[in-house]
């Protein structure tokens, strides 16, 4: 991991990026970043391999913004900070969808940590968090509030299960998406930089999960069905967007374990994605 916030991969771009070079900065979540693969094996570092030179002679040069637990909003926020601090790319991707429909469920729509931090006050004044949280506190606590605790999960678990059939629901979540797509594309227009927005596949989603997974058995419920189909639903309703691929449906004909553990994709399924990417990339001005 570099100090300037992006995975390393090889060969890596020089910080900052050189005109010398035609220079992509890719934002995601935790798919992104590539967690479970070795560095040449994540989504940008493909991505570079398959561009490899443009047209105009520089050499491509990817540079891995992927962040765990990151949706769209944080990515906008990430790529304004680096637009900020003077690092500017000829290109900006941003890997999308399976972060913003889990963040809409299990975080009231807010960045994962929210909660955690909204709750630091609390800590001020009380005893440090290593003599709270080691593993003996920790199951001392669970010991007094286990009862209380069952019933807030079974709670908490049927009201995700309830808002996860609700259409309306994954309405305003696709509605917060596209307006971020718009502002992202409108600050890209400003600095000059070309964005692509990439709809990325999840394992419920046309993909015969319960045969190929590695990890099938441990699947509850098919929560991300429903938000995909109406993403699609939305994108095939609306006209041709040069800059959005989607990808949601790229395992559908794939019989093979494409994951390394219940959402991160395993090298093979990076490359093919990249490779998806760098085609569209490469194709971009034909008709």
């Amino acid at each position: 991991m570099s100090t300037h916030g992006f995975r390393i991969h090889q060969p890596q771009g020089v910080w900052p990026p050189s005109p010398e070079f035609y220079n992509i900065f890719v934002f995601g979540g935790s798919t992104t970043f590539g967690y479970g693969v070795p560095m040449n094996d994540t989504i940008p570092a493909c991505l570079q391999a398959h561009l490899s030179t443009l047209e105009d002679g520089r050499p491509v040069r990817v540079y891995n913004f992927g962040r765990g637990y990151f949706f769209s909003i944080q990515e906008r926020v990430l790529f304004e900070t680096l637009l900020h601090e003077g690092h500017q790319p000829d290109l900006a991707v941003f890997i999308d969808g399976g972060n913003d429909v889990g963040m809409w469920l299990n975080a009231n729509g807010n960045p994962y940590f929210t909660n955690f931090f909204r709750n630091v006050s609390w800590r001020i004044g009380n005893p440090p968090l290593w003599s709270i949280e080691t593993p003996l506190q920790m199951y001392i606590q669970q010991r007094k509030t286990s009862r209380q605790k069952t019933s807030e999960n079974q709670n908490s678990t049927q009201l995700i299960k309830e808002l996860g059939k609700d259409e309306a629901n994954w309405q305003r979540m696709l509605d917060r998406w596209f307006i971020n797509k718009r502002m992202t594309e409108a600050l890209a227009a400003e600095f000059g930089i070309n964005t692509l927005f990439v709809w990325q596949p999840v394992p419920l989603y046309r993909y015969a999960a319960s045969k190929y997974h590695l990890l099938a058995d441990q699947f509850s419920d098919e929560l991300q069905v429903l938000p995909y189909q109406l993403f699609e639903q939305r994108v095939s309703e609306a006209p041709l967007d040069r800059h959005l691929l989607v990808l949601s449906g790229l395992q559908e004909k794939m019989e093979r374990n494409l994951y390394v553990d219940l959402i991160h994709y395993n090298s093979f399924f990076n490359n093919l994605i990249a490779e998806h990417i760098a085609r569209h990339i490469q194709n971009w001005d034909q008709p």
